[in-house]
């Protein structure tokens, strides 16, 4: 509502960079806090601008990838991946310990499933662990709202906290401990 919308408004407002509006240069970076379970376990999400393609961008992408313990690769399910992510995927794969794949949108997409094992199969012959997982951020948002236990399995994201859950959090929390005996 409008409070969200005021806090987020606030959030923005400590943007780094100053950006074109407030007479600097080009926003590098926004930094918001949300209260919310799931952040509260431990994790922090960077979203980055696109990186399936060799510009500016994937750049970024991959320097915040030598800090972070896993890289969530999100694209929408109306085509299956590019070679430009592909290669992307490969080279992220050498900085990032988990690397995980979700493929959004699947509401919009009657053919997502197609979409979705042609992704396996590249991913498989590019030697890429990841598996895509199809998400409905719709589906999301209309369980919640009604309360629907089945249209929340359908949204895709119980997997996707799943396996963030096992395949990120538990790994995290086990370096740390283990760099917290080091020091």
């Amino acid at each position: 509502g409008a409070e969200a919308a005021e806090e987020a408004d606030a959030a923005i407002a400590t943007g780094i960079g100053g950006g074109p509006g407030a007479g600097g240069g080009a926003v590098e970076r926004i930094d918001l806090e949300w209260p919310n379970r799931f952040l509260a376990s431990g994790i922090t999400l960077i979203d980055t601008p696109g990186a399936g393609s060799a510009s500016r961008d994937a750049g970024l992408a991959l320097a915040f990838l030598r800090v972070a313990d896993a890289l969530i690769f999100v694209t929408d399910a109306s085509a299956p991946l590019s070679g430009d992510e592909l290669d992307f995927l490969g080279e992220a794969s050498a900085y990032c310990p988990v690397v995980m794949f979700c493929l959004a949108k699947t509401d919009l997409y009657p053919h997502w499933r197609e979409v979705q094992s042609i992704d396996t199969s590249l991913l498989s012959e590019a030697g890429l662990p990841a598996r895509p997982i199809p998400v409905s951020a719709v589906l999301r948002m209309m369980a919640i709202r009604e309360g629907d236990a089945g249209l929340n399995g359908e949204s895709g994201f119980p997997e996707l906290l799943r396996v963030l859950n096992a395949g990120v959090l538990e790994g995290a929390k086990r370096i740390a401990a283990h760099r917290g005996l080091l020091d």
